[in-house]
């Protein structure tokens, strides 16, 4: 079992969430890797660090994926993509400590039956090529199991929940089950996602428009009628919960 203290904590993908989280560690004084398969990130953080605008820079060692060897002991969150997940599992021993965070659905993934995940409510954005990043709507980052899990995945878990929540940049919860906070976050990305894309703006624009907003919205009821006739439980990760708006 991995203890957060003396353990390097590996974050591979070092987009909006991989930065904030490993900028976060980093300014409580814990052991940072950072890993990501873009060389000009690597380059520029190895040359300047991982940056929060308007909070700092966090100087931490950073590895390209093709160099990375996944650790024998400490924490993996892993911040990438669903469709890059392979590549990175196919490195891990069956035992790596492997922390899912904002990952989204992956059979291949879900495979390995690890304990818990994260899924964030704020929104960070950062630079294609640099790791620079900037929170652009605010939240919390919610921690919990996905599966029963021992005594000891809990202290795991918790040690990293609370390490996260001191630096007080967003709230971090502690949850029992992961799960209907991650059914949440997809049925709002299922509606934000294909909007936005379509109408090429940020996610954080999609909103001013009122045409978009209006198609929003309608895509987001339909996604919760699809989850409630599922019979998949939701929760809240917003404002208000899905049952009390949609």
């Amino acid at each position: 079992m991995p203890n957060l203290i003396n353990k390097p904590i590996h974050i591979l993908g070092i987009g909006g969430i991989g930065s904030v989280l490993g900028w976060v560690l980093a300014q409580q004084g814990y052991v940072v890797i950072l890993v990501d398969s873009d060389r000009s990130k690597i380059t520029e953080g190895a040359k300047h660090g991982v940056t929060v605008v308007a909070l700092g820079t966090q100087i931490v060692p950073f590895v390209l994926f093709d160099d990375w060897v996944p650790p024998k002991e400490g924490f993996i969150l892993l911040c990438t993509k669903t469709y890059d997940n392979a590549q990175v599992l196919a490195r891990l021993s069956n035992d790596a400590f492997l922390i899912p965070v904002q990952n989204g659905f992956d059979p291949d993934l879900d495979q390995r039956n690890h304990a818990c995940e994260g899924i964030a409510s704020f929104v960070s954005e950062c630079q294609r090529d640099r790791p620079i990043t900037r929170i652009t709507r605010p939240g919390s980052l919610h921690i919990g199991a996905r599966r029963p899990i021992s005594d000891g995945e809990h202290v795991e878990i918790m040690s990293l929940a609370l390490v996260l929540g001191k630096a007080k940049l967003f709230p971090v919860e502690l949850v029992k089950d992961i799960r209907p906070y991650k059914a949440t976050k997809l049925m709002y990305n299922a509606a934000i996602s294909p909007l936005a894309a379509a109408a090429g703006v940020d996610n954080g624009e999609l909103l001013s428009d009122q045409l978009a907003k209006l198609l929003f919205f309608t895509l987001l009821q339909e996604n919760y009628a699809i989850l409630q006739n599922a019979k998949i439980p939701l929760a809240r990760i917003g404002p208000f919960h899905p049952d009390t708006c949609l």
